[in-house]
């Protein structure tokens, strides 16, 4: 399940069949909750939801330890598909079932389920804490990784604080290869980062989740979903810099810096050949001002600041560049305007 899914879930097909022709209803239970996982997974919630449900129906009423999972798998279902009384009612009776055999691993997950559902009289930090101490105590790195991740999503109002856990989570992926997890949540780290102005940080994450993308359909999807983001919040802060019209090279660069999260800015200058030639440097040194000047390559401004953000520009389109992706020129009278 960390590698190919489609391959996981031709192999989970394959199991449910054998399952059936040996005539065993906890048996086949079993299998079709493996089957299940896997199309939660591929995304294929109400397809889940049909086979789970079916698989309930039939379960021994002695096979408590498989009823706990269903149960659970259902409720993250249904939290999915927005039914939030029914995503609660399955994640308590899955932890009732799962405390009361003293199955640590599927309590934790009830609990993290439980977590996200938004309702009254639930108590998501005490759940997810709960979780997270289960899963720390039996080594469950995956399963950890999971429950940091849904903090995040229980904290996202307070995006500097909801990148800590996906920071976390991050870690707790890589320690056990669970790549599309981390894909994820290096997705989720990066709009956290493009919410909070710090694009290079944001760009970063994104850089990384493409290396670690085999390239499947719903892989691309989520890395393109944070681009967009990212890319709309930046084209908003830079039509909010473009109508200040800052009137100065220093004015530029704490603009830039406040609003969009720069570290560095250098000033160009080009020579007859169209060349750029460093005039200024603003906390950046020389070695990464050359780089930014390469990036001014066709340029027609003269002078030209260009800062270290790297950010998306315009309808959604990245512009890939080892150095700026933001260029700023001075306009008459000093002022400035965006290239």
């Amino acid at each position: 399940m960390k590698g190919n899914l489609g391959k996981a879930l031709s192999m989970g097909e394959t199991a449910l069949r054998e399952a059936e022709a040996l005539d065993d209803p906890r048996v086949v239970c079993v299998a079709e909750e493996t089957l299940g996982e896997l199309l939660i997974e591929r995304g294929e919630f109400p397809q889940a939801r049909e086979l789970l449900e079916t698989s309930l129906k039939r379960l021994p009423a002695r096979a408590r330890d498989v009823e706990a999972e269903i149960k659970s798998r259902l409720a993250e279902v249904y939290l999915v598909l927005g039914r939030q009384d029914d995503a609660k009612r399955y994640a308590e009776d899955a932890a009732a079932i799962a405390e009361d055999i003293g199955d640590l691993y599927e309590a934790g997950r009830a609990f993290r389920i439980l977590a996200q559902v938004k309702m009254e009289g639930v108590d998501s930090k005490a759940l997810t804490a709960r979780a997270e101490k289960i899963f720390t105590d039996i080594g469950a790195r995956l399963e950890l990784g999971l429950t940091l991740h849904a903090r995040s999503r229980v904290i996202a109002h307070d995006t500097r604080a909801s990148a800590r856990p996906l920071k976390q989570a991050i870690l707790a992926f890589r320690s056990c290869h669970a790549r599309r997890w981390c894909l994820g949540a290096l997705c989720d780290l990066a709009m956290a980062y493009g919410d909070m102005s710090q694009h290079e940080q944001a760009m970063t994450c994104l850089d990384d989740a493409r290396t670690i993308s085999c390239g499947d359909p719903g892989e691309n999807k989520m890395i393109s979903g944070a681009c967009s983001r990212i890319d709309s919040r930046l084209s908003h802060r830079l039509a909010l810099i473009d109508r200040e019209r800052p009137a100065s090279v220093d004015a530029a660069f704490s603009l830039l810096s406040s609003r969009l999260g720069a570290s560095g800015m250098c000033l160009l200058k080009l020579d007859n050949e169209r060349e750029p030639q460093i005039v200024k440097t603003w906390g950046i040194p020389c070695d990464v001002a050359v780089e930014l000047a390469r990036a001014t390559a066709g340029n027609d401004a003269n002078p030209v600041i260009v800062t270290d953000v790297a950010g998306l520009l315009g309808e959604g389109k990245s512009r890939e560049s080892v150095g700026s992706l933001l260029a700023v020129r001075l306009g008459k009278g000093g002022s400035t305007g965006l290239l």
